[in-house]
């Protein structure tokens, strides 16, 4: 899965351009992944890690999502209440589970586009 993450994310400069408007408008960003120990043998090419605050990988921890206890750690871990952060992921079931403990959950289909709206909406843009 890492090694076709890492090959899938230069093609994702919108995406990345969104990160970093977020990151200059001082949002802490923290990303939460299923990934695997490999995660590590490929993180050093994937440039847009280095704009995240922290980085969670369910390998390291031993709790994927959308099991609560991952979602516990990075808010724990990073001084976060569920409430002021906003949990983006491709999988629904991860979504549901992340509001299901007060976080506001967007479900990410694939368009930077919509996101950027559904943040703008927010008046986080």
């Amino acid at each position: 899965m890492v090694h076709s993450w890492s090959d899938y994310t230069p093609s994702r400069e919108a995406m990345i351009g969104l990160i970093e408007n977020l990151k200059e408008q001082g949002y802490s960003l923290h990303l939460c992944s299923n990934a695997a120990n490999t995660f590590y043998d490929y993180k050093h090419k994937i440039k847009a890690l280095e704009l995240f605050d922290s980085i969670t990988i369910s390998a390291d921890i031993n709790i994927s999502k959308p099991q609560p206890g991952i979602y516990e750690h990075v808010l724990m871990e990073n001084n976060l209440g569920p409430l002021d952060c906003i949990f983006v992921d491709d999988s629904m079931a991860n979504v549901q589970a992340a509001s299901k403990l007060g976080m506001h959950g967007f479900h990410y289909t694939g368009s930077p586009d919509i996101l950027r709206k559904y943040l703008t909406n927010l008046k986080l843009l």
